[in-house]
């Protein structure tokens, strides 16, 4: 007898009954259902004279059908004894059995039996190998269990099992550990139901333990993490802070808070909107309408603090959502930075990137003096050794060749000149502003780059320091020059964007409305999508070692910021890059000594092959050689030099070339003409420094020229150069016909 699933009894009863030789039952009668099976069974006992058994079918009380083995066996005497058994609670009862077996089976628990009547203990197999036993040799029993029990639990086990009787509970649990065989302890988790007599007696307890270790073992990591985080949060000098889902109230504040912001920590707790008041009223409610940015994770601010005493610092702040498992935010963290003293390095670090640009522009600016120059002085000297003395206005040519000379001397100086702007903010038109820079920006990009401006016909009027501007335009050069150092086009739009519900999609870091776009594309090669999330970071750089400060776009991201501005980028790998420059638009529009004689003996036969894109410098060069007696062929670029060489039947003796031309420079074009002619010497010409184009000066065949220049050390220098030694032929040279030995050039 036993107790179903159901709670219900069941049972398995053992009835008998006696057929006489007359097929009549002898004392008690079986149910209706059951007498026809019966006596058919006992008929063929008392035929047989043999025991026999059988299963058979029958209509239950309730119409339902039940199972009933018969067995008969005969007495000797022509009578049958049948007996019945019920086979539907037994086989429950069966069933009961090995589903409980089936459970012991399955489950990782512990669980066990106790009598406390008959004193009897059964454990499952995981019980054992909770203690590490073997259950081949150890028998389940009190004593066992009271022995594995932890020394520092086992007092506490053993004053909860006596006061289970007097306790009347019948449900009870406790965590506890055990000593396994091999020494090892584990936590485990023991519930127990109490099974009480009529009285109230405990006379059996059946209990489940669970292995709780490894959860124990990670809330001793997570303790231990948290006073690491307490303890990390202490002694660094960034605040972290964590508040509920819509920002409300302060869950947690780090301690540095107290260091940066000036305030109590506990204030802060009390009012959550004690963080917004301490922010700079002039940075206030732009950080208060990007705080819901934090919950897709964009939240990256940088604003200035006014502590109480009226002191200021700089913060970047930065927040991130924390989810639940359905994805809904339920408390934002964050990390906010004191960054004066980095602001105040940058401010530093700005200017030198300023004198940078500036050091770039005046190279290009001195190219162009450079150039105007050589005309002005040459033709001067010119001009003043055909007067005879005290004839003409030889003191008005005076005054023009000390003039020109003091520009030249202003133009060396322009290389080294830099200073510090205050920053004014004024209302701009980025059209006139790209229309001014554009000479500027050709000087900067060099002659190999294209430079095209494709400008907006109505005004394009923001509100944002002019100066600044101007390194914006000048750093985005500089960027698309690096990008492109075989050249390639880059190119300069303006228009009018609107953004928000009835314009363009509004990027999240500014407001709706109307907008000027600055729209500065290149033809390079792209940035790769591991450098891109990082290029407006100060500092950082693609180029070598070396080579720019890694300033140039934090510099623009930081000036367009500052305008109430952004910038944004679209670029692919193999297919440009281009910037967008977003700033509101406000409708509202937008100020000597005494000159040398002509040399002698500088004059000369050989055949010149002078090359200068600008044409003024060609003229006057080619008339002072030409002058000289020297043979001249001219070219305005280094493609139609190439055509005029190849078109020349007879020597070249000398190539002089400007260095820094459009889609090809003097070196390359040098390079390509002594594949031609081995023997051609080389004299470059340039408004730059000699360090910046020669790599070797020391070579006899190759000379430079810096700008500008006049008659006498034009000649003398084309002298020098076609005097000088040969060196011996090395294998593999050949001159050409009426040439010298051959000359080389490199390039820096």
């Amino acid at each position: 007898m036993g107790m179903s699933q159901s709670g219900k009894q069941i049972s398995a009863p053992l009835k008998a009954w006696l057929v006489d030789q007359e097929q009549h039952f002898v004392g008690a009668e079986p149910a209706p259902e059951l007498v026809a099976a019966i006596l058919s069974l006992a008929q063929r006992v008392a035929s047989s004279g043999a025991a026999q058994t059988e299963e058979v079918t029958v209509a239950g009380a309730g119409g339902e059908p039940s199972a009933v083995k018969l067995s008969a066996t005969p007495t000797g005497d022509g009578a049958v004894v049948v007996a019945s058994l019920g086979l539907d609670d037994l086989r429950e009862a069966e069933d009961s059995l090995y589903r409980f077996d089936m459970v012991m089976q399955a489950t990782h628990d512990a669980v066990w039996d106790w009598n406390l009547v008959t004193g009897r203990i059964w454990w499952n197999r995981q019980q054992f190998e909770l203690l590490g036993l073997d259950p081949d040799t150890t028998t389940a029993a009190l004593d066992v269990w009271l022995n594995s029990i932890h020394p520092d639990d086992r007092p506490r086990m053993l004053r909860g099992v006596e006061e289970l009787s007097a306790s009347g509970a019948t449900l009870t649990q406790g965590e506890y550990r055990f000593v396994r065989a091999d020494g090892s302890v584990r936590f485990v988790m023991d519930r127990a139901c109490i099974e009480r007599d009529d009285s109230g007696r405990p006379r059996r307890v059946v209990g489940v333990m669970a292995d709780v270790t490894a959860q124990r073992t990670a809330l001793e990591a997570l303790k231990k993490s948290e006073e690491r985080f307490r303890e990390m949060t202490t002694a660094v000098d960034q605040v972290f802070w964590l508040v509920n889902h819509d920002g409300s109230k302060v869950l947690y504040v780090s301690p540095a808070y107290e260091n940066i912001w000036g305030r109590s920590r506990e204030g802060l707790y009390s009012n959550a909107r004690r963080f917004t008041d301490a922010i700079h009223e002039d940075d206030r409610e732009r950080v208060k309408a990007h705080l819901p940015l934090a919950f897709a994770g964009k939240y990256n601010e940088v604003y200035r603090v006014r502590r109480p005493d009226d002191t200021i610092v700089w913060i970047h702040d930065r927040g991130f959502p924390i989810r639940d498992a359905s994805g809904a935010v339920i408390r934002i963290a964050g990390v906010a930075t004191d960054i004066t003293a980095l602001r105040q390095l940058e401010q530093q670090l700005a200017e030198a990137q300023r004198l940078e640009s500036v050091g770039r522009l005046a190279g290009g600016i001195a190219h162009d003096f450079n150039n105007l120059l050589t005309v002005i002085l040459s033709s001067v000297q010119m001009m003043t050794a055909r007067l005879p003395p005290g004839v003409g206005n030889q003191d008005d040519l005076e005054a023009i060749r000390a003039a020109g000379e003091r520009a030249a001397r202003l133009t060396s100086q322009l290389l080294a000149f830099a200073r510090r702007q205050v920053i004014a903010p004024a209302k701009v038109d980025l059209n006139e502003l790209a229309r001014q820079m554009e000479r500027l920006l050709c000087r900067v990009i060099g002659e190999p780059i294209e430079l095209r401006t494709v400008l907006e016909p109505r005004p394009c009027t923001v509100v944002a320091d002019r100066a600044q501007l101007e390194q914006v335009f000048v750093n985005m050069a500089i960027n698309a020059r690096d990008a492109m150092p075989d050249g390639g086009r880059l190119t300069i739009e303006t228009r009018h964007v609107a953004l928000g519900p009835d314009g363009q999609e509004c990027p999240a870091e500014v407001a709706p409305g109307p907008y000027a776009a600055l729209v500065i594309s290149d033809t390079g090669p792209g940035i790769s999508s591991d450098a891109l999330p990082h290029i407006f970071e100060p500092f950082f750089s693609t180029k070598p070692a070396g080579q720019g400060t890694g300033l140039g776009l934090a510099t623009c991201y930081g000036i367009v910021r500052q305008a109430g501005g952004v910038i944004l980028v679209d670029t692919a790998p193999g297919k440009g890059t281009t910037f967008r420059i977003l700033l509101p638009r406000v409708d509202e529009p937008a100020a000597s000594a005494e000159p040398p004689s002509l040399p002698r003996g500088s004059n000369g036969s050989e055949t010149v092959l002078f090359v200068e894109d600008e044409p003024a410098v060609r003229r006057i060069g080619v008339r002072i050689l030409a002058e000289h007696g020297y043979r001249v062929l001219e070219a305005g670029s280094a493609a139609e030099a190439l055509q005029v060489a190849a078109s020349h039947g007879g020597p070249i003796h000398l190539l002089m070339t400007d260095m820094v031309m459009p889609h090809m420079g003097g070196a390359e074009l040098a390079r390509k003409l002594l594949e031609q002619r081995p023997a051609l010497r080389v004299l470059y010409t340039s408004g730059y420094t000699q360090s910046a184009v020669v790599e070797d000066p020391s070579d006899a065949r190759v000379a430079f020229l810096g700008k500008p220049y006049v008659v006498e050390t034009l000649l003398d220098k084309v002298r020098a150069l076609l005097d000088a030694p040969a060196p011996a032929a090395t294998e593999g040279e050949s001159k050409g016909p009426g040439e010298r030995q051959p000359s080389g050039a490199r390039r820096q």
